[in-house]
């Protein structure tokens, strides 16, 4: 009997004398074998992108459980380790490499790479050992998985052998470059790390503001150049890859083309992406917030002032939270302190003491007996005035907005230093002399001094702004 016609597949694979699998099994398995020795590389690989992020968007510190998996896979991260974790990643690396492009070469070779990433690989678990399970057990069990495939990868390897190698075609890489581009904290990171190390700076010290403007260094168009760029970086080397001269012959020329105009686009965003970055670095530093606090009730900037150098950032007080109660000062855009007041202090309605007895008029007698004369005024998003590091506040728990008392906040933050309230809790009427006042606020003419001027039903005080003691005037 003759054969005269035949097919094949691409499945098939002609067997090997001596193996147990058949043709078709055996390409399976070779295949397999592919996979398996990618995945070593593939768990090092998102290691490092997760590291990668977590340093150039130090905005992430906001996840609730971002530094337990940095904490847990800190040995394994080349930025943190790297010359174990530099190792392991080669190791894995060339194992995959070997795999896919090594088929005129020795199957033993493939043990080399996997023989000296095992050692490395063995001396991290003595580390996490030292170091105690519960500061590592997630670098355990990926190391177990690690280790795991790849020796299964070399053990199938050395009894079946390698698949050919795959062809080079415009699909090659092409879904790791659209992965890279759709996951946008990767390109993001990468764009910060070359481009925009200031930026990156700032946004570490803005991720500890606990009331507003931790995200202000990424919320700027900055960031869509940085993504760009980092997203471009990619696709520059994947179209170079693409663009490399082949045994099949030259490619055509739209690929160079495409790489010609990745290339310019490149360069540009490189000058541009550092330069609005600069930008805004300059305003994260030195300029107010004001105009990016968004749920605010009321906001005081105090510019530097023309004696001070000229890089002293602004300083600005913002009043925001529920009520109103809650004062926080900015150096910049950076969080220097917050207080809770306890009382509302914006809006309020404040009045101007009597200078002297001779002066006091029917409105100086007791708020009880005056009621009917109404609120006093109309409230003001901020009363008060500003003494070196103490902002003096005037506040109310009145529906009407009249103060009913003082308060005295430190810039730096913390309780309130001191709470002026009358005997009567009726109202607190001052003015503010010295210091430095908001340019709406009332200033006591021809006193003295750093000192508030009180009026609390018929009494006359003086008030020391720093200390909250009183005297009578």
């Amino acid at each position: 009997m003759t054969l005269d016609h035949g097919y094949v597949t691409r499945a098939e694979v002609e067997p090997v004398l001596g193996s147990p699998w058949p043709g078709r099994e055996l390409g399976a398995l070779r295949r397999t074998v592919r996979h398996a020795a990618t995945l070593p590389l593939a768990i090092l690989a998102g290691v490092q992108w997760l590291f990668v992020v977590a340093g150039g968007l130090p905005e992430t510190s906001a996840l609730p459980v971002q530094h337990w998996w940095l904490e847990q896979l800190g040995a394994l991260s080349v930025l943190r380790h790297p010359v174990t974790a530099g190792l392991l990643l080669a190791g894995s690396a060339a194992l995959a490499a070997l795999v896919r492009r090594g088929q005129g070469l020795p199957r033993m070779w493939l043990a080399v790479p996997a023989a000296l990433a095992t050692v490395v690989a063995l001396v991290v678990l003595a580390e996490a050992a030292v170091q105690g399970v519960a500061h590592g057990a997630l670098t355990v069990i990926v190391l177990l998985v690690w280790f795991t495939s790849m020796w299964w990868a070399v053990a199938l390897a050395l009894l079946a052998g390698l698949a050919p190698p795959e062809p080079v075609t415009n699909r090659t890489g092409a879904v790791l470059v659209a992965a890279w581009i759709v996951l946008l904290p990767g390109p993001l990171a990468l764009g910060r790390w070359l481009l925009a190390a200031d930026l990156r700076q700032e946004a570490a010290l803005l991720a500890g503001n606990s009331v507003a403007l931790r995200y202000a260094a990424l919320l700027t168009s900055a960031s869509v150049r940085l993504y760009l760029f980092g997203s471009l970086l990619v696709l520059v080397a994947w179209l170079a890859h693409q663009c490399w001269p082949r045994k099949d012959g030259r490619r055509s020329w739209r690929w160079y083309a495409a790489l010609a105009l990745a290339l310019v686009a490149l360069l540009e965003l490189w000058w541009t992406a550092q330069s609005v970055a600069d930008r805004r670095v300059t305003e994260l530093r030195y300029g107010s917030p004001a105009a990016d606090l968004h749920f605010t009730c009321a906001t005081w900037v105090y510019p530097p002032g023309v004696d001070e150098p000229a890089d002293t950032p602004t300083q600005t007080v913002a009043v925001s939270g529920s009520g109103c109660a809650t004062v926080t000062t900015y150096v910049g855009y950076r969080q220097q302190g917050t207080t809770a007041a306890g009382v509302s202090v914006s809006p309020v309605a404040l009045r101007a003491p009597a200078l002297s007895a001779a002066e006091a008029g029917p409105d100086d007698r007791p708020l009880s007996t005056r009621r009917a004369a109404g609120p006093a005024g109309t409230p003001r998003r901020l009363v008060g005035a500003r003494y070196g590091d103490v902002v003096v506040l005037a506040g109310s728990n009145r529906f009407d907005r009249t103060a009913d008392q003082l308060v005295g906040v430190s810039l730096r933050g913390g309780p309130a230093l001191w709470r002026f309230v009358c005997a009567d809790k009726g109202e607190v009427r001052a003015g503010f002399a010295g210091g430095q006042p908001d340019p709406t606020s009332a200033t006591t003419a021809g006193d003295p001094g750093d000192v508030v001027a009180l009026t609390c039903g018929g009494r006359r005080l003086r008030l020391d702004p720093v200390t909250g003691r009183t005297a009578a005037r």
